[in-house]
């Protein structure tokens, strides 16, 4: 049974949210070319979908940061949850710990691929991103049939092949998808696999771009600023080592 209170439970909901709108503003920079923010966005939403699924599985978020790939380990040890994590999930994670960048202190490259791994991350994570094991008031307990009732409706296979079809209780995304009048609707059905209706055969992306870091080309910059801006200790000790090769 999880000692969660409702009011925590309502945090996380909220948190969770919070999630949903950093991914349709991801989805905004793909495709408005803002390659960067992309990165930095789409690595917010996650992090956040992750701790939220840790904490609802009675697991700790405590110290993990923004270390992606330490959240997902964690998450790795919930074995009651018929999660089927699709195989590119731990890759994505992967490659924003190592792109998502607030200084353009990295290097990084967006493609189709990265917008298209993104929805799948995102409707993965989301689909048991709720609270499956109650809190401590007694009239929202949930029994373990109750439990085992709700497991079996999220993991329906149908949504496997009809992922639109998947409703999330209370969900941001839902409720943006079904509001004809929001300015965000468009953003979050363009050119997504998951979480609209329309069937596609092809997607229509936009150039691929890949960027370079100064900082990296030109590691004295790191030196030269470094007593006025806070740089990365990977960047500052990528600097040291680029000089010292020199």
């Amino acid at each position: 049974m999880n000692s969660l209170s409702y009011k925590a439970e309502l945090f996380l909901l909220e948190l969770r949210s919070a999630a949903d709108q950093d991914y349709i503003l991801a989805r905004i920079a793909y495709r408005w070319q803002l390659d960067m923010q992309f990165v930095w966005l789409a690595h917010q939403a996650i992090e956040k979908y992750l701790k939220v699924l840790l904490i609802f599985n009675d697991r700790s978020a405590k110290r993990v940061g923004h270390n992606l790939r330490e959240a997902w380990q964690r998450l790795t040890t919930v074995v009651d949850v018929p999660f089927r994590f699709p195989d590119l999930l731990p890759d994505f994670i992967g490659y924003l710990d190592a792109r998502y960048d607030r200084y353009a202190e990295r290097p990084y490259s967006v493609t189709l691929d990265r917008l298209v791994d993104l929805d799948a991350a995102v409707w993965h994570l989301r689909r048991f991103c709720c609270n499956l094991r109650g809190n401590s008031e007694p009239r929202l307990h949930i029994t373990r049939e109750d439990r085992k009732r709700l497991l079996a409706q999220l993991a329906d296979q149908a949504y496997d092949s009809h992922p639109y079809r998947y409703i999330l209780g209370g969900g941001y995304l839902e409720a943006v998808r079904q509001d004809h009048t929001s300015s965000l609707r468009a953003h979050l059905l363009w050119n997504n696999l998951y979480f609209s209706r329309r069937r596609r055969t092809s997607l229509k992306g936009r150039p691929n771009r890949a960027v370079n870091s100064l900082l990296v080309l030109y590691p004295e910059i790191v030196l030269e600023l470094r007593d006025k801006l806070d740089f990365s200790a990977e960047t500052r000790s990528r600097a040291k080592d680029a000089i010292r090769t020199q």
